[in-house]
């Protein structure tokens, strides 16, 4: 089923771009139902690009006629986008809907399954070829060296290239349909033909380039000695009208600020949606480094926490949590693309309040639909095929546990650690042994799959 969505304007300048679906049959979304909620739009290093809306399908017409459904495609402004989950809610003759689309091009690498060997092969030679076979186009940094790539039963060519780029030090994202895999001082100093942005943070726009100008609401950046991989990180939230066409690894220059913070920064990760008017875009400053040889001489199988950690944060002696394989139909986030978003976001995430927030952001910085109440309703309403009432524990998953009636949510990291709204009662992100928020905040009620 192929459906395309184009825009219709809104007083935010923004255009509400779910209000324009049109199915294959012609039937305009709009046509069907009235209540279609706010798009959001993900775009993240080491993360399948994603956007998400909710509607509700009035005395069940959307049902009835097959439309929406997982695996129905979008297109967005030239961007092919299908729908990867659906979630209901049934409310009498009515079901509340959320709908998760992601690229076409990630969902075709997700859905390459097999088990296969290959020797002697470089990351470059392998991961072009698999994406050419996937319709797309690959552009990865050389200097990995030739090593032994094994793809097990179940295991996607997506998480291959995550295994690979893991294991070789290396990044990965894809942009308008290519994927590039490289280390992000290639990204940053390499000429990969991707646009660059102008700032200034005088409030006023540049004037150098103002096709690609994009209108400044908040800056903020860190700089840290002791940081092992980027020189500095700053959060940039602009204007969405131009801000929603940015997009990992794009470089976005900034102007008229302190001479610490002027120049090109590099960017990591960009979320907005449809209606807000502002778009939120993390930066860095990466340290110089290059693809290194690969640690065990083939890809690692799992989404390992611990491989993603980056070698600053230590796992946890004698933790009493372990470290599930990721399953091969795991849509969250990966530990690396947390990772970068609690770095860029200590203070918490769109301005929300923390106060009765974490689960909400648990699942928000994990990649799960939002869904749920309070942690300890959330578990019963879980089916059980989702539920996991154990200590092994998928990095990148999120921890339930009881405290009373309401409970508490973080996300598992691997190692036994885990990032946490309150840890212990700082009222921002913090990481630290899952061990110690049990002892905090109560019984352990489990994990579960997005």
């Amino acid at each position: 089923m192929a459906t395309t969505i184009k825009g219709s304007g809104t007083a935010t300048g923004m255009a509400r771009l779910v209000d324009g679906v049109k199915l294959a049959s012609g039937l305009w979304l709009a046509d069907i139902t009235d209540a279609i909620g706010v798009a959001t739009f993900d775009y993240r290093t080491g993360a399948v690009p994603e956007f998400t809306f909710d509607a509700v399908d009035r005395d069940r017409k959307l049902s009835r006629r097959g439309l929406l459904r997982e695996g129905t495609t979008l297109t967005l402004e030239g961007d092919v986008w299908q729908v990867a989950a659906v979630e209901r809610s049934y409310k009498g003759d009515d079901i509340w809907l959320t709908f998760t689309a992601r690229s076409r091009l990630s969902r075709r690498l997700r859905n390459m399954t097999g088990k296969r060997t290959t020797e002697k092969t470089t990351p470059q030679a392998w991961i072009t070829a698999q994406v050419k076979k996937a319709g797309g186009k690959a552009v990865v940094e050389r200097g990995a060296g030739r090593m032994r790539i094994v793809q097990k039963p179940g295991q996607t060519v997506l998480d291959v290239i995550a295994s690979i780029a893991s294991d070789t030090g290396v990044e990965w994202v894809e942009v308008d349909g290519v994927i590039y895999v490289g280390t992000p001082w290639w990204a940053f100093t390499e000429d990969l033909g991707l646009p660059t942005w102008n700032v200034r943070l005088d409030g006023k726009l540049p004037q150098l380039d103002t096709g690609n100008a994009l209108a400044m609401l908040d800056f903020s950046s860190r700089s840290s000695a002791d940081d092992r991989k980027n020189a500095a990180e700053a959060q940039l939230v602009v204007e969405s009208r131009r801000g929603s066409r940015v997009r990992p690894w794009h470089l976005v220059n900034v102007l008229k600020a302190d001479d610490a913070d002027n120049g090109d920064w590099l960017v990591s990760g960009v979320g907005f949606d449809e209606v807000s008017g502002s778009a939120s875009i993390d930066l860095l400053r990466p340290l110089k480094s290059s693809p290194k040889k690969a640690s065990q001489g083939e890809s690692q199988s799992t989404d390992s926490g611990l491989a993603d950690l980056g070698g600053d944060l230590e796992p946890v002696k004698d933790s009493s949590y372990k470290d599930a394989p990721r399953p091969a139909n795991w849509s969250g986030r990966s530990v690396a693309a947390i990772l970068s978003i609690y770095r860029n976001n200590r203070g918490g995430l769109g301005g929300h309040s923390i106060v009765n927030g974490c689960l909400w952001y648990a699942q928000e910085i994990a990649g799960y639909p939002h869904i749920g109440r309070n942690p300890h309703v959330l578990w019963t309403m879980l089916p059980t095929s989702k539920r996991h009432a154990n200590r092994n524990v998928v990095p990148g998953a999120v921890l339930l546990f009881r405290n009373s009636r309401v409970g508490h949510a973080v996300v598992y990291l691997g190692g036994g650690l885990s990032l946490s709204t309150d840890y212990p009662t700082t009222g921002k992100w913090s990481i630290g042994p899952a061990d110690e928020i049990e002892r905090s905040f109560g019984t352990l009620l489990g994990w579960y799959s997005p």
